[in-house]
């Protein structure tokens, strides 16, 4: 089965491209493996590209596990910047849930619409 997110480590940062519509596990598989990859060291600033992902079959309980979830696996590896961008309204709307639940982490977390002004932030 294909994957649904694409994983490149850039100079200074990682980047993760979810596209399609995709699943929960597509999600969290796609953080375990960023995570875990071979260029990947602690603290790491990291890109979660969702500007061609369609996540608008998740509702509010499922983004809140999600968020649950992916804190538990980036807790563990350390302080870092993580920016996620997305267009769509859907996507809007269910990440600035996710950035409600994720409040309180030691993680800076941000929401971009543009791929551009993320990596600025990213880099800064």
């Amino acid at each position: 089965m294909e994957k649904n997110y694409e994983l490149t480590w850039e100079k200074a940062y990682m980047k993760v491209v979810i596209r399609n519509t995709c699943s929960f596990d597509d999600i969290i598989n796609s953080v375990v493996e960023s995570v875990t990859g071979p260029y990947f060291y602690d603290g790491m600033p990291s890109i979660y590209d969702l500007s061609n992902a369609d996540i608008s079959g998740f509702d509010s309980d499922m983004v809140i596990e999600l968020s649950e979830k992916v804190a538990d696996i980036i807790e563990s590896i350390g302080s870092s910047k993580i920016a996620i961008v997305t267009e769509k309204e859907i996507n809007l709307t269910l990440i600035q849930l996710f950035k409600e639940v994720y409040q309180g982490s030691r993680n800076e977390f941000e929401v971009f619409e543009s791929f551009d002004d993320a990596r600025d932030w990213i880099l800064s």
